[in-house]
């Protein structure tokens, strides 16, 4: 399975109804993306990172994120339909 795969499927098991969005960069190989989540609302950015890195060192070993993952952004639908909208 490969590392957007996995990235996805953790993050589907523990945060029930969140939007996954990752790609892979051509010149990198890296993967980022975005997470969108209800339950993200009320939280800082920080708060944020660290749930959604707490979920992925307990699925991903720690050597595979770091090499693998350049971001990921995190945000509510409201957000990320405000991100869209002004894009």
């Amino acid at each position: 399975m490969d590392i957007e795969q996995q990235i996805k499927e953790s993050l589907e098991r523990e945060l029930p109804g969140v939007h996954v969005e990752i790609e892979r960069n051509p010149d990198t190989g890296k993967v980022g993306g975005h997470v969108i989540w209800e339950g993200f609302a009320g939280y800082n950015s920080l708060r944020r990172q660290n749930r959604v890195f707490s979920i992925l060192r307990r699925n991903l070993n720690a050597a595979q994120a770091q090499a693998n993952i350049s971001y990921l952004f995190t945000y509510t639908p409201d957000e990320y339909e405000q991100l869209q909208a002004a894009a």
